[in-house]
């Protein structure tokens, strides 16, 4: 969504739940374009003022207006030059398209590939009686955020190398609410309001009938697929990397999970996937594992030369 949601429009989604109905909310709080960044060097993030906030703290969350940085990023094709009076193009990591890690303790997203963010704000949980919540999505151990309103410049992206700056770890970017919701309108609604609910649906409820979910995530385009003129993408994409990322995975595991199908997503988190390293300790232990893989062996080999050589030499002197 990019408009702001009435009054009328809220109540309506806020007995939907009530009754039992289910919502993946995937938000972007903030207005930011990459598209500027193609013109000018800098463009920048506003608040889209969706008028959400006080449904959504009523369930158990609250969506920062921040941005989320993360040294685990994807990579973008940006200007970084000009030479002979033509652009000079580069792929280099846009830290405002984190790589958020699936979380391994709930079925949807078990043994899940990194997904793909795009201008990502972070999420923090509040009280809800009789609701469970469950993170799901989060940063790497090296990640920062910035408040809005900002100007987010090409500039920043020098600064992604130095790690003193991303110094927060397992910032959430998206949680799961299970259990009975209460309706923010119990004690809000007019007897007009609830006798129309009641002629159009059946009944105004205050409490949600039965457990149900939501999952929200600070990411409105986590779901969106990118395109060209010639042809679009698969969810979650990375036309630099020339990959695609567990975005799509998320999306059939929340809709299988919310459709009562759990046994699908377990067959489906059987499979084995590749895990991104943490770029950090590879630089700092490099040494150390480069000895352990190429060094090791060598000298095991050599050990077991000379172990071998002196178990021969005294088996033949004893037989002589």
């Amino acid at each position: 969504p990019s408009l702001p949601f009435s009054d009328s429009a809220k109540m309506k989604i806020d007995q939907y739940i009530m009754q039992g109905g289910k919502i993946m909310w995937m938000l972007d709080m903030l207005r930011a374009e990459k598209d500027s960044l193609a013109v000018v060097a800098q463009t920048l993030a506003y608040d889209r003022g969706l008028n959400l906030d006080d449904l959504l703290f009523k369930y158990g969350v609250r969506i920062n207006r921040d941005l989320l940085q993360d040294q685990q990023c994807d990579l973008s094709k940006l200007v970084v030059g000009n030479a002979g009076g033509q652009p000079q193009l580069a792929d280099v990591p846009f830290n405002y398209y984190p790589l958020l890690n699936a979380t391994t303790q709930h079925p949807v997203t078990n043994k899940l590939e990194p997904v793909l963010g795009q201008f990502v704000n972070t999420i923090d949980t509040v009280k809800a009686d009789g609701i469970s919540k469950q993170v799901i999505l989060t940063s790497s151990e090296n990640a920062k955020t910035i408040s809005t309103p900002a100007i987010i410049s090409l500039q920043e992206l020098k600064t992604i190398e130095n790690s003193q700056l991303y110094n927060k770890k397992n910032l959430i970017a998206g949680v799961l609410l299970e259990g009975k919701f209460t309706s923010m309108y119990a004690n809000r609604a007019s007897t007009e309001m609830r006798d129309y609910f009641t002629k159009q649906y059946g009944s105004f409820e205050t409490i949600s009938k039965e457990n149900t979910q939501q999952i929200v995530i600070g990411d409105g385009d986590i779901i969106l697929n990118g395109y060209t003129q010639k042809e679009p993408f698969e969810m979650g994409f990375s036309r630099v990397q020339e990959k695609a990322f567990g975005n799509k995975n998320l999306l059939q595991n929340t809709l299988e999970y919310f459709t009562g199908n759990s046994d699908i997503v377990s067959l489906r988190n059987k499979e084995v996937t590749l895990r991104l390293l943490n770029t950090n300790k590879l630089q700092s232990q490099r040494l150390i594992w480069q000895l352990i893989n190429i060094a090791a062996p060598v000298i095991l080999v050599i050990l077991g030369g000379f172990f071998f050589a002196w178990w021969r030499k005294r088996k033949y002197a004893h037989a002589s």
